[in-house]
């Protein structure tokens, strides 16, 4: 194998192995640190207990209403 392929490996091999032993504590997704369930405390008021955790009670609601035009003008579907 040519010098460039054997340093490109290298360089994929320790991203991999760097990867394995300092992974991210971060998660794909937010939730609130609250845990909720049978045997650890209740949710506060305004959020009810889904999947261990706490979360709101309040409805998704859609973004406020726009001036902007769904169609463009002048054009008839």
């Amino acid at each position: 194998m040519s010098k460039v392929v054997i340093i490109a490996l290298l360089i994929i091999f320790g991203a991999i192995i760097y990867e394995t032993l300092f992974p991210k504590s971060e998660e794909g997704f937010q939730v609130m640190k609250n845990q909720c369930g049978v045997g650890i405390q209740s949710c506060p008021a305004g959020t009810r207990c889904i999947n261990g955790y706490c979360y709101s009670n309040a409805p998704p609601s859609f973004p406020p209403v726009t001036d902007l035009p769904v169609l463009p003008a002048g054009r008839a579907y």
